[in-house]
């Protein structure tokens, strides 16, 4: 906010300017400008996921962009409820369009979600319509999907799954900090 006002910012990743350190440490900050320090956390993860986020094969994502459109509707509808979706690939490699890439989605929920059985159905409904979407994918196979609360999957778990990012969406009322971390 300016002043009180507030204002909306435009962000472009691919935009960038190099800058000597000595120009800004001969500025002044506006003091009458405002970011909370949420929406600067927040930016800065936006950025960041640029350079961070996991890697699958072109060849997989191209064979799930059938299910993109219901898998995001899914998501808006009832994505809150879901703090994470990890898949496990056979093979992180290009392969020929007569091999399937076989994959385990996991979805993870804070302990709270998974321990109210009503919101426990609404999220196993939602991971087993990402599931269909996904197995409905020429050259895709879910062999397993599973919920897991946050509580219980182990660091051990997440070294052989990777984070599927879903981040095109906005995070609406949630904050950076409910939502599961990165690593």
């Amino acid at each position: 906010s300016v002043e009180g006002h507030d204002l909306l910012y435009s962000v472009s990743i691919i935009e960038k300017v190099r800058l000597d350190r000595q120009i800004l440490l001969q500025g002044l900050p506006d003091r009458r400008i405002h970011i909370e320090a949420t929406t600067i956390d927040l930016l800065a993860r936006w950025a960041a996921k640029r350079y961070t986020r996991p890697a699958f094969p072109d060849e997989f994502n191209e064979r799930c962009r059938p299910a993109a459109k219901r898998v995001s509707t899914r998501l808006k509808a009832k994505g809150h409820l879901i703090t994470g979706l990890f898949l496990q690939l056979d093979s992180y490699e290009e392969l020929p369009s007569e091999q399937d890439y076989r994959v385990i989605l996991r979805g993870t929920a804070l302990p709270e979600t998974c321990d109210d059985p009503e919101q426990e159905r609404v999220v196993l409904s939602f991971l087993a319509d990402i599931e269909k979407a996904l197995n409905d994918c020429v050259g895709i196979a879910v062999a397993e999907a599973a919920l897991d609360s946050e509580r219980d999957l182990s660091l051990y778990e997440l070294r052989f799954v990777r984070r599927w990012d879903y981040d095109f969406l906005s995070y609406r009322e949630d904050t950076p900090e409910q939502l599961a971390p990165d690593d």
